[in-house]
């Protein structure tokens, strides 16, 4: 039987670092870099994707409607990271074993690389964290089996879940992962002009 995780797609936070520009919306190969990430991750072998949203969510929400995509909004998205997690993990399915967290701002992520990561995630359903790594550098998306739901939950510091990894490293399973698009986030214009 095939194991239904859940993709939860981190796009409510404010690009702070970015200035007065919402990073993505922003224009990566062509579209803004948030559909582009949406795209790759409906084409990926996914079971399912919730899109958390928060700031510009008006701006978010259409461009994403023609996709059908499921959008859930952040009404706390200004409180950091770890709102976002929180609100993505109370709405997937109750049948997913875990949860994919994948972040928005990672265009280099294709549907290929999404589909991998998803494959060996969905591969068993014991209690696990599973996290990307490149010449032993992490990174995401990162993967929490169900088991870890009430500690997503419960989690209070604010950017983000690194503490839910550090307290359970008996768990944790890291990978080598054969490219870097891993490690590649865009938080500055910098990053666009050399990522092009």
């Amino acid at each position: 039987m095939r194991h239904k995780i859940s993709a939860i797609l981190l796009a409510a936070g404010l690009s702070k670092r970015m200035g007065q520009t919402n990073k993505l919306l922003m224009d990566y190969k062509g579209q803004p870099m948030i559909l582009h990430t949406v795209t790759n991750i409906m084409q990926a072998n996914i079971d399912e994707l919730i899109v958390v949203i928060g700031h510009q969510q008006e701006e978010i929400n259409h461009l994403l409607e023609p996709t059908g995509v499921r959008t859930v909004v952040n009404k706390a998205f200004d409180s950091g990271m770890t709102s976002s997690i929180q609100t993505g993990v109370s709405a997937a399915d109750a049948g997913s074993i875990g949860y994919l967290v994948c972040l928005a701002d990672m265009p280099k992520l294709d549907s290929l690389d999404y589909s991998l990561i998803a494959d060996r995630s969905r591969s068993t359903s014991d209690k696990r964290i599973l996290r990307p790594s490149y010449e032993n550098q992490p990174g995401h998306p990162i993967y929490f089996s169900k088991h870890f739901k009430q500690d997503l939950l419960n989690h209070s510091d604010p950017t983000g879940c690194r503490g839910v990894i550090s307290d359970n490293l008996a768990f944790l399973e890291m990978f080598k992962y054969p490219n870097n698009h891993i490690l590649i986030d865009f938080d500055t214009l910098e990053d666009f002009r050399l990522n092009e």
